[in-house]
């Protein structure tokens, strides 16, 4: 019928406007996923959604209709949520940090934000915990920088990874119509747009 959505927090990244907010759902899921539009959000359109897994189902956002999916996981897939430290987007050696920035020290080659969403994973070392990005700088063979969400881990010489979460590719079938998902709170998500 209709998702619930709670503490909500906006913050700016460059030019795109960014909220992070914890979605719960009802008890009777409607097929083809509940309503969730930009303006709900605070948002004139959504250009990116990252929903976390929870309670053993994973989430797609369905950006031509405004709606948030549920799916089962499959059989095949990972556990939902967790981190791809196998097969890191990018790895390498030292950063420095500054409030919220992580900069590396070595160089890297990636777009405008093609980071936003992923996980900085700190040298095993360092004991800190993984850090989201939420967007990142355009480079090629030089320095990124990440701006992050949580306490960036401190400056450090050691190795770091940028990895995914696993699930996209374990989604099983979508819930079916009048399922009950009212367990289904706090789930975390961040959904970027203007």
């Amino acid at each position: 019928m209709s998702l619930t959505i709670t503490n909500k927090e906006f913050t700016v990244f460059g030019t795109k406007r960014v909220v992070f907010c914890d979605i719960a759902f009802d008890s009777s899921y409607p097929t083809g996923g509940e309503a969730l539009t930009p303006d709900t959000l605070g948002l004139s359109v959504i250009g990116s959604a990252h929903v976390l897994p929870r309670s053993g189902y994973m989430f797609e956002y369905d950006y031509t209709n405004s709606k948030l999916k549920t799916y089962y996981p499959s059989a095949a897939s990972a556990v939902p949520g967790q981190l791809d430290l196998t097969t890191p987007a990018f790895d390498g050696t030292g950063y420095a940090t500054a409030a919220q920035v992580v900069t590396t020290t070595d160089n890297q080659t990636m777009t405008l934000n093609e980071c936003a969403g992923m996980w900085f994973i700190a040298d095993a070392l360092a004991s800190s915990p993984a850090v989201l990005i939420v967007s990142n700088t355009a480079v090629a063979a030089a320095a990124a920088v990440l701006t992050c969400n949580g306490v960036p881990p401190v400056t450090n010489g050691g190795t770091y990874k940028i990895v995914k979460t696993l699930g996209a590719a374990g989604v099983g079938s979508e819930v079916v119509s009048t399922a009950d998902l009212s367990a289904v709170t706090s789930v975390n998500a961040m959904f970027i747009g203007r």
